[in-house]
């Protein structure tokens, strides 16, 4: 339950409440590496990405030697921080580490996806949804977010094999076609 309302408060830009949720889990000996992730995200969301980047500058989520999907999410939160500041750079870096990653998930990737759109850095955005679709193929929120995103972009060459993969799918949304 805290973990639903700390993901309530990341979507929503609501940094009190994630920081709130997040001192919560820490003092009562809760997993808190995943409230600290959502604090980071409500910082993005809220568009301080500064705050942001030096918030996951203090979480740990992996020891020496581990992989974690965490890990992999939290290099994509700062790929989404570095774009916002305008570090293209790092922003790179830290995305492509999160792409290479094989245990983020094709919904982690989505959230990273909407939150480059957001901050303004629509192609990588397109790289996540890309790895999202490779990922799970029958991802119906990530191939739709992939075709809307071909389209603005006028990607059009690139769009017939994601429209019918799209098409395939149970309820494409009426929407995107």
């Amino acid at each position: 339950a805290l973990l639903a309302l700390a993901n309530f408060a990341a979507n929503t830009g609501n940094v009190p409440l994630a920081r709130l949720l997040f001192d919560h889990a820490k003092a009562h000996h809760l997993p808190h590496e995943s409230h600290a992730i959502l604090v980071a995200e409500a910082l993005i969301v809220a568009r301080d990405y500064q705050a942001a980047l030096d918030a996951m500058r203090t979480i740990t989520v992996e020891k020496p030697g581990d992989d974690t999907p965490l890990k992999a999410l939290l290099n994509g939160l700062q790929a989404v921080a570095h774009y916002g500041l305008g570090d293209v750079e790092a922003a790179r870096l830290f995305l492509s580490s999160a792409l290479s990653r094989p245990q983020l998930r094709a919904e982690s990737l989505l959230a990273i996806s909407r939150r480059l759109n957001a901050a303004g850095a629509e192609e990588p955005a397109r790289q996540a949804l890309l790895r999202a679709v490779a990922i799970d193929p029958l991802n119906q929120a990530a191939l739709t977010r992939l075709v809307e995103l071909d389209l603005n972009l006028n990607r059009i060459d690139e769009l017939p094999p994601h429209l019918r993969r799209l098409l395939a799918m149970r309820q494409p949304s009426p929407a995107i076609l």
